[in-house]
């Protein structure tokens, strides 16, 4: 468990507890122009926002066009009930968004810390 820079405790980075193991695992995402997109598993992790922990997944394009820089893409991540699926849900709140990605770059800076 990584601790993020927040001065609550409870806020936490969670990467147990996921089918998906982050260092190892793609996903494929199927975008709204209904184009497919295999991405690498960045981090799977767990933000207290509101008062309510929340899952989010990172994730990095395995392909990209000619030209273009990587970008992380953050989502909302969810077992899905009874099977061993997965939900990856667009982030629809600011605030989720600005959680998720300040918990990923501490995370992300950790790494360079190393």
């Amino acid at each position: 468990m990584y601790k993020n820079n927040d001065s609550d405790p409870k806020n936490y980075l969670d990467f147990s507890g996921t089918d998906l193991d982050a260092a190892n695992d793609t996903v494929t995402l199927t975008l709204d122009d209904d184009s497919v997109v295999e991405c690498e598993v960045l981090n799977i992790f767990a933000v207290k926002v509101k008062g309510t922990l929340k899952n989010f997944i990172a994730l990095l394009p395995t392909e990209l066009p000619d030209g273009k820089e990587p970008t992380v893409w953050l989502y909302e991540y969810r077992d899905a009930k009874n099977s061993k699926d997965i939900e990856i849900i667009p982030i629809e709140s600011d605030d989720d968004y600005d959680a998720a990605a300040k918990a990923y770059t501490n995370w992300a800076n950790s790494l360079d810390d190393e």
